[in-house]
């Protein structure tokens, strides 16, 4: 998706005890505003961005899945600044990476949104309302992308873990393991979509594409590909 939500205080049963940080508190800042509406008709007073409904005065949103989970939420906005890339790093919030961005300040969640320890999603999506297409759009990064480097940790904390890179402008390729290996986005909007051409799976996995050795064996998946790729297609999704 394309929505950014967390659990604001006031959220009742969404699972603060599970989550690494605390509810966002938007009594504590001074630059946080809820988004208004009036029902009544369509105007330069109405502010709800896409995919709301105005109820008593506040833009609300809400998202279902499909194993079941769901949230809901009120839009507002807020100053945000991308954080250092380590955990307990100094973060520069002076202006250099700091955007005006709208999102859901949830008030209810169910299912794995409610045990899971990231408060929150933050979809990334190609639409104008994620996070990178509005910092680029402000100014505060020179490309209009973003690159994610995950990988496989043993352990989970409460305090985080470093498992992976989000960056924000372009790539870092400085813990690649491997060459880049790419695919074409052949969706014109909404999910990055890619066509698969074949499957394979490897003995004894891997940590990155590039098998560690010849003594992975390597098979192909026998597929229908024309039902694969139908309909929506496949998309390159996050988790």
């Amino acid at each position: 998706s394309h929505f950014t939500a967390f659990p604001c205080k006031g959220c009742k049963g969404c699972g603060e005890e599970h989550h690494t940080d605390k509810y966002f508190d938007q009594d504590a800042s001074s630059t946080f505003r809820p988004l208004t509406c009036k029902k009544a008709r369509k105007g330069p007073e109405d502010q709800c961005q896409g995919g709301t409904e105005c109820v008593v005065g506040k833009c609300i949103l809400s998202q279902t899945y499909t194993e079941g989970s769901s949230w809901e939420a009120f839009q507002a906005v807020d100053k945000v600044f991308v954080g250092g890339k380590q955990l307990t790093g100094v973060i520069d919030s002076s202006g250099s990476y700091v955007a005006d961005f709208v999102f859901g300040c949830q008030t209810k969640e169910t299912g794995l949104f409610v045990t899971q320890m990231a408060d929150g999603i933050m979809g990334m999506s190609a639409h104008p309302a994620t996070l990178p297409q509005v910092l680029y759009e402000q100014g505060k990064i020179e490309h209009n992308m973003f690159s994610l480097c995950v990988r496989r940790e043993l352990h989970v904390s409460k305090q985080g873990v470093e498992a992976g890179r989000l960056t924000f402008g372009g790539i870092d390729m400085r813990s690649d393991t491997s060459p880049m290996v790419y695919a074409r986005n052949v969706a014109k909007s909404g999910w990055f979509t890619c066509f698969v051409k074949n499957i394979y799976i490897r003995e004894k996995g891997g940590q990155s594409a590039k098998a560690d050795g010849r003594h992975q064996v390597t098979q192909k998946v026998l597929v229908d590909l024309y039902q694969m790729n139908s309909g929506k297609g496949v998309i390159i999704d996050s988790g």
